[in-house]
């Protein structure tokens, strides 16, 4: 029942923001023409929500967890906020913060893990909700990479929690496939970044979870980490606005929105089969080394087609 009643709503909400919606201007960042309402991914966030408070009061997910993930309303509707009125980096940046420690300390991880390992999961939930929003770039894809993603973790991790995600992304993706409709906007890809960080973590055991969540996300995380790295070498101003992921380039070269989706997704699916073997042996770091030599290949692939320039 809760899972109708999800995609109905990410539905409803999504067509009523459709007409609403302020309208995104192509920008030096963009890789669409003409101007779409955006904001889009407030219907996740929405639909998600009601689902977590009836798996909650359901007794279906456990209170620290439901709290948790509550602090994200606070970076939902800060981006909101920025997806109508532009707001400071500064602002956007404390705001994730915030964000992060209020649901560390409803996990306990401070109390839980040595400092160190604390300072590595709160980076790397920083730079989580930071790389899913920068490619969130053409139509389909971050809200696929989502539900891959939260299916995925469905199959490994047995949390139903998982396919509300999936089904609360899923009634979007009707109208952000291409040719999008409407976009998802940091509302929506800042706070999927944030939930993958927070459930991540309250899986967490060992490090062979740490891989898992690696290899689930390793298209983007990959992409959004050589990008920024390259363009640190290269000397750029990392704040000014590009187009040089390697989705973003593979579109220059004349692939349409729904291949590369389509690929990525092909790709996540196949490299899922052996993970789902390894997930538990001594071979998981060599899996995880090997994919991302793949995802090294490949990415100079897409330098051949088009320059990182």
């Amino acid at each position: 029942m809760i899972y109708t009643v999800v995609v109905i709503l990410s539905v409803v909400i999504t067509l009523l923001i459709k007409k609403l919606a302020i309208k995104d201007h192509p920008n030096e960042r963009s890789l669409h023409s003409i101007a779409v309402p955006t904001g889009g991914g407030l219907s996740i966030v929405i639909a998600f929500y009601v689902g977590l408070t009836f798996m909650y009061f359901s007794g279906d997910i456990p209170e620290n967890l439901f709290l948790a993930l509550l602090a994200g309303i606070l970076l939902a509707g800060v981006s909101f906020v920025d997806d109508n009125i532009e707001l400071s980096p500064k602002l956007r940046f404390f705001t994730q913060f915030l964000t992060i420690m209020i649901a560390f300390y409803f996990l306990d991880v401070f109390s839980s893990y040595m400092w160190l390992q604390s300072l590595f999961f709160l980076l790397s939930a920083l730079w989580l909700i930071n790389l899913y929003n920068f490619l969130d770039g053409i139509d389909g894809y971050a809200g696929s990479e989502a539900i891959y993603v939260s299916l995925a973790a469905f199959i490994l991790y047995h949390d139903s929690l998982f396919i509300v995600i999936a089904l609360a992304v899923g009634g979007f993706l009707l109208f952000n496939w291409q040719k999008a409709s409407i976009f998802m906007g940091d509302v929506g890809s800042t706070f999927l970044g944030f939930v993958f960080a927070v459930m991540a973590i309250h899986h967490y055991e060992d490090t062979s979870d740490l891989f898992i969540w690696f290899i689930l996300l390793g298209l983007f995380i990959f992409d959004a980490t050589m990008t920024l790295l390259r363009r640190t070498l290269q000397k750029e101003k990392l704040s000014m606005a590009h187009k040089k992921h390697a989705f973003q380039r593979a579109v220059q070269s004349g692939f349409s929105h729904q291949k590369i989706v389509l690929i990525a997704m092909g790709i996540n699916v196949i490299c899922f089969i052996p993970l789902w073997f390894f997930k538990e042996s001594s071979y998981m770091f060599f899996f995880f080394v090997c994919y991302n030599v793949f995802l090294y290949v490949l990415l100079k692939t897409i330098d051949k087609m088009k320059n990182f320039t």
